[in-house]
């Protein structure tokens, strides 16, 4: 839920808040990665992504297929190259 907050405190443009969660959230780089993409923070998005890889599929394919925060993502080639490395399909 961490993520989330941090989502919605930078969707209304309290940065500061959003920057200490996702800081709080080092060790859920789920949680890192919607906060990062909601502050439309790419580089760091994809690096939290690449951390959370490790929960393999099941857990990824719900998070980018899902995720509506995502869609700042959808069409970097850096997304299709971490779909691949985790065995999602294209």
């Amino acid at each position: 839920m961490r993520g989330a907050l941090g989502c919605g405190y930078a969707r209304i443009g309290r940065r500061d808040e959003a920057e200490q969660l996702a800081a709080d959230s080092a060790l859920n780089p789920f949680n890192q990665a919607v906060t990062f993409a909601c502050m439309g923070d790419k580089d760091r998005t994809f690096e939290a992504l690449n951390r959370a890889a490790a929960a393999g599929p099941f857990r990824m394919g719900r998070e980018l297929v899902v995720g509506r925060e995502y869609d700042l993502i959808r069409k970097d080639p850096r997304l299709a190259a971490l779909r691949k490395r985790v065995g999602l399909p294209e």
